[in-house]
């Protein structure tokens, strides 16, 4: 799976939607019974204020929990259910396939295959997908004993660069009365040589008529680099196959052979196909052995994740994109989907071909990059399962680059959705590689957290819903029994809200080893209007303190919840920056964790970018937004969905130029957002009283429900802009437009 570059970055527009020409396959045949699967194994935050939660009530929303915290799996790619057990299997990366209960609290796994030796695990290549018999389990099956698995395997000489290896498919035999695989039992249906890492997929399923479905990619590179995008006659590329494993009465003998690329090593051995036939009635056959007839479907760039709903009997198929779109669409027989020549809606990055091979075929759905932040569509399966029942039937998919889960509601000819929630940030290698399912049915996202670092896997959970509550930090409070003065050391890592029922500031500790620099400090001088004296700040560095636990990893603060959607808002910020720390980079002094898309003359088209932002600029660009900005300028950017229109829309404040904007200096701010007047204005508290600093036009609202930050921001979906080193005082959270009379240090004090 190649998220970067191939599947490129960018940010979520409206959604558009395109008919399906024709009707979605509906498989014929009988539904094969346990212990056998019919589906793939697949199956097998940042909510945005504007998509409420699928069918929620008012009480709660969507999040993610973590679970199986006990099991330490390298890069996960697949989970499923372990016919006739109580296990999970899960398919790793590395060429290693485990075992292990089905319990939140299991701490062991077993090994079911080791075939590490065996796999080429470069860049994206590696183990990537298992699946089982339908009549595995079943006594007295000549199959009973029999899993298929796609994997990447190089011969360990002979190679012309490092990109190459060969794609197989793969049975394995696991022997009576065991639950491993016998790894001498390696029978090879596909071995075809493959010049490229990237776009792999390897996802199978049997359908409820038997036979194999594989998925496999364009064979990497940008721009269908080697051209299989739309052949059907070279190798099996860039669709979707089915064959038959069983060598049934419904089936013929395979009538042609992959080519032999003459870019293979000559030492290496033939691509080959064996050990199965093809259905009589796939859609590309040739009786003169013109065609791989194995192809059920054409030009699909890298068709990740697949997986058939037996209820309604569709198959979904989530194809990840280049540059231009992620799309869903429905498998039909025959069907071209159009890459290279077309990516979704849009045109691909390569003529259409003289004759169109099968039917052109559109997607249900799609999100554009250009408006982002999606950029890697993972599929997953129809939710079936009995925890949350407000889904059932839906498709549930995650994306790598944004982390949004989304549900489908699929209407002929169309699919809508809706953003549930998102994963922990992270993308490409600590995104999201896969939905697995447990042995309730239940999806299970898995980060798979790069080489080196356990996967982790998450299951969707509803929490109490987010409301705007006000909010004023005041950092007095060192408690007692805390004598390192650092926050970590504080009861719960916190600090305390002086307004009953707000959210707590924590920092992160992991009680053991690591805890953020955050430490009480002096106060600012200022006493709020109608409170009591502050007794101190809070220090807040960017880095670790170099001397061990506590401090010794880098510092901020975030709230201890979300706080809900806000149209006006008031938020105000005491800050000193300390002598010497704005010399250069990007410093992200008060921000909303989250992710939001392009806005019409914004020229930040690139990765995801965060909701609120207040920030040290990192460099001089005059397009970077509508107002030109400088290396070193003190800068807020507010971007919301406008609810009306959908159009994300970012309103740009230049605050303090770059030649006023010094170290060993407080800054008071209120920042005031008025959804009525359209405008942000900031004002800043100097000599006794307010002034305006700037303002920026163009403001909708809808300020998106989410974690507030201090000392650090967020970029591409990940933790980003540290502050090098400064002092941090009053922070005030107001879900109204205050007037300038009930500010933090003007003469009326705000009653909330």
């Amino acid at each position: 799976m190649r998220f970067r570059p191939d599947c490129g970055v960018g940010v979520l527009a409206p959604r558009r939607l395109f008919p399906l020409v024709g009707g979605a396959v509906l498989l014929a045949g009988v539904l094969h019974a346990e212990p056998g699967l019919d589906g793939p194994e697949a199956i097998g935050p940042f909510l945005n204020g504007k998509f409420p939660p699928v069918e929620s009530n008012s009480a709660t929303e969507w999040a993610v929990e973590e679970t199986y915290t006990g099991i330490n799996i390298n890069l996960p790619m697949h989970l499923v259910p372990y016919p006739g057990s109580n296990k999970l299997l899960c398919v790793a990366k590395e060429g290693r396939i485990y075992l292990f209960d089905d319990d939140p609290a299991a701490n062991t796994t077993e090994t079911f295959l080791d075939w590490s030796s065996n796999t080429f695990t470069s860049s994206d290549s590696g183990m990537t997908w298992l699946v089982f018999h339908p009549e595995f389990g079943q006594a007295g099956s000549p199959n009973r004993g029999y899993v298929y698995v796609t994997y990447k395997w190089r011969p360990g000489s002979g190679a012309n660069n490092a990109n190459e290896a060969f794609w197989r498919l793969s049975r394995f035999t696991v022997q009576d009365g065991t639950q491993v695989a016998d790894p001498s039992s390696e029978q090879i249906l596909i071995q075809q040589y493959d010049r490229q890492q990237f776009h792999d997929s390897g996802c199978m399923m049997f359908g409820p008529d038997g036979y194999l479905y594989v998925a496999i990619g364009d064979e990497g590179g940008a721009n269908d680099q080697f051209n299989v995008g739309q052949k059907i006659d070279d190798r099996l590329f860039s669709g979707i196959l089915r064959i038959d494993v069983d060598n049934g009465p419904g089936s013929h003998p395979i009538r042609r052979q992959p080519v032999q690329r003459p870019e293979k090593p000559g030492s290496w051995p033939a691509c080959f196909t064996a050990n199965y036939s093809i259905p009589n009635d796939n859609p590309f056959l040739d009786a003169g052995g013109g065609n791989l007839e194995e192809f059920y479907a054409i030009g699909l760039r890298q068709p990740y994740r697949f997986s058939h709903d037996p209820v309604s009997g569709r198959i979904w198929i989530g194809e990840s994109g280049q540059d231009g779109a992620e799309e869903l669409c429905l498998l039909q027989s025959g069907a071209n989907y159009g890459w290279p020549f077309r990516e979704g809606s849009l045109a691909g990055p390569k003529a259409a071909p003289a004759v169109i091979r099968g039917t052109l075929t559109d997607a249900v759905w799609e999100v554009l990059h250009a408006a982002g932040p999606d950029g890697c569509m993972v599929g997953g399966f129809v939710y079936r399962g009995a925890a949350h029942p407000e889904l059932t039937g839906k498709f549930i998919s995650v994306d790598n680059v944004s982390g949004r889960i989304r549900a489908f509601t699929y209407e002929d000819p169309l699919a809508t959705d809706t953003v549930l929630t998102v994963m922990p940030s992270g993308s490409v290698y600590s995104g999201t590689s896969t939905i697995g399912r447990d042995h309730d049915g239940e999806p299970v996202f898995i980060k798979i957290n790069g080489t080196g670092n356990r996967g982790r896997f998450m299951k969707l959970a509803t929490v109490a819903e987010a409301v705007a509550n006000p909010v004023w930090y005041r950092f007095e409070d060192q408690a007692a029994e805390n004598t390192s003065g650092y926050v970590s050391d504080n009861p719960g890592n916190a600090t305390a809200d002086s307004i009953a029922g707000g959210t707590r500031l924590l920092v992160n500790d992991d009680e053991a080893t690591s805890s953020a620099n955050v430490r009480f400090a002096t106060s600012n001088g200022l006493v709020p209007t109608g409170a009591a004296a502050n007794g101190a700040g809070l220090h807040v560095v960017g880095t670790g303190d170099g001397d061990g636990r506590p401090g010794n990893a880098k510092g901020d603060l975030f709230s201890e919840g979300k706080l809900g959607v806000m149209d006006d808002f008031t938020v105000e910020l005491s800050f000193n920056p300390a002598a010497g720390s704005l010399g250069s980079g990007y410093q992200c002094f008060l921000g909303l964790d989250g992710t939001t898309g392009t806005a019409p003359g914004d020229g930040e088209a690139g990765p995801p970018l965060q909701p609120f932002r207040l920030m040290r600029w990192g460099r001089n660009d005059n397009a970077a937004t509508t107002i030109p900005l400088e290396n070193g300028d003190l800068y807020l950017n507010v971007r919301t969905l406008d609810p009306v229109t959908e159009q994300w829309t970012s309103v740009p404040v230049e605050i303090v130029d770059n030649s006023a904007f010094t170290g060993d200096h407080w800054y008071h701010l209120a920042i005031v957002g008025d959804a009525t007047a359209g405008t942000i204005t900031v004002y800043s508290f100097e000599n006794g009283s307010y002034v305006q600093l700037g303002q920026g036009s163009g403001y909708v609202g809808n300020l998106q429900s989410g974690v507030w930050t201090v000392g650090r921001g967020m970029y591409n979906s990940n933790q980003a802009d540290w502050v090098k080193d400064a002092l941090f005082d009053e922070v005030r959270i107001a879900n109204v437009a205050l007037p300038v009379t009930e500010f933090l240090y003007a003469g009326q004090a705000w009653d909330p």
